[in-house]
């Protein structure tokens, strides 16, 4: 055992001769400390080297330091330096002259609240300049049947209608509408135009408005959808508003007779005091849901209508039966026979108290 190799080894002079873990330490910190002298001047230069083109690449605005290969520190410096120094077209932020010449009186006018693109095409100091403007401006039936197309798929678009609807129903809206509407006809031109229209055109009209009426489905979907909007109590106060509605003669002439004949019996509410079912009655009786419509020759008549007054009066009876009201249809016509009129009227009404 004592001349075998564990025991030269491990003996105590010869375990004081193997280098410890610390002095392997201390070695590579010496390496390493001349390896970084060694390197220390090539670092040094870099470093200098970095100063010399940070000192050369200053902010043009703030002239504090800036990355390698900027002008400017940020984008702050950037903004405020354009706006300074860079005019006209060249900034970013240009938004155009802000004063104009008017194309039609030479007048200069500054710029208001529209926006870049409007103000770009803008021409006229006011609406008058605009319309006379305009009325230069050849159009071509291409360009127009182009545009109604245009509108027609714009339109179609929910949004873009609820959009719209809801500018239409601001008072900004209705102010600019209403002014644009009477500068146009206190035109003598444009108010001529408006009413000289040719005779082919009224007979084109003409002929178009009775096809669409003599059309069932036609007829049936405008009556479905005037009966709705006559439900609306808004639309009905707006339609009493706009039409002023009052009797005409013939109407006052039938309740002037209805008031001898049966005094106190029947009210006028042809003036939109009384819908029913999304019609407006023209008289109606005081105490039984009886109904007497005054027809016109012509608005009721088969030219218009596209029906026979059979038709026209079986519609209108069945219309009100169904609600529980009585009709008599009595044409403009036999107005001019009040004594084949008065037991026709007499008859009706005293009917129909017997069978109440």
């Amino acid at each position: 055992m004592a001349g075998s190799p564990w025991t030269v080894a491990y003996s105590l002079p010869n375990m004081r001769k193997q280098p410890s873990f610390t002095s392997k330490m201390d070695r590579q910190e010496q390496n390493r400390k001349l390896v970084a002298r060694r390197l220390r001047p090539k670092r040094l230069l870099e470093q200098r080297r970095q100063l010399v083109i940070r000192w050369k690449t200053r902010c043009q605005w703030c002239h504090s330091p800036a990355k390698l290969g900027h002008k400017f520190c940020g984008k702050e410096c950037m903004l405020e330096y354009q706006n300074v120094w860079i005019t006209g077209s060249n900034n970013p932020n240009y938004k155009g002259p802000q004063n104009k010449v008017c194309s039609l009186c030479n007048k200069t006018f500054p710029r208001g609240s529209e926006s870049h693109k409007d103000w770009e095409h803008r021409r006229a100091c006011c609406l008058e300049c605009e319309y006379a403007l305009r009325k230069g401006i050849p159009k071509s039936p291409e360009w127009r049947r182009f545009m109604s197309e245009l509108k027609k798929e714009q339109w179609l678009d929910s949004d873009f209608r609820n959009r719209m609807e809801q500018s239409f129903d601001t008072p900004e809206w209705k102010a600019v509408h209403s002014e644009c509407m009477s500068n146009q006809w206190k035109d003598p031109e444009s108010a001529l135009r408006a009413h000289s229209h040719s005779e082919g055109h009224r007979k084109a009209m003409s002929e178009r408005a009775s096809k669409f009426w003599q059309d069932p489905e036609n007829w049936e979907y405008m009556s479905k959808l005037r009966q709705e909007l006559w439900k609306d109590p808004d639309y009905v106060k707006k339609q009493k508003e706009s039409r002023h509605a009052s009797p005409n003669k013939a109407e006052l002439y039938l309740l002037s007779h209805l008031e001898k004949w049966l005094p106190g019996q029947y009210k006028y509410v042809g003036d939109f005091s009384l819908i029913i079912g999304g019609k407006c009655p023209d008289y109606i009786h005081t105490k039984k849901k009886l109904i007497i419509e005054l027809f016109g020759n012509y608005w009721h008549g088969e030219l218009l209508t596209g029906q026979t007054s059979e038709q026209v009066e079986s519609e209108r009876t069945q219309y009100f039966q169904e609600l529980g009201y009585e009709t008599l249809i009595i044409w403009e016509y036999e107005l001019e026979d009040l004594q084949a009129l008065w037991p026709k009227v007499t008859q009706f009404t005293t009917q129909k108290r017997k069978a109440a």
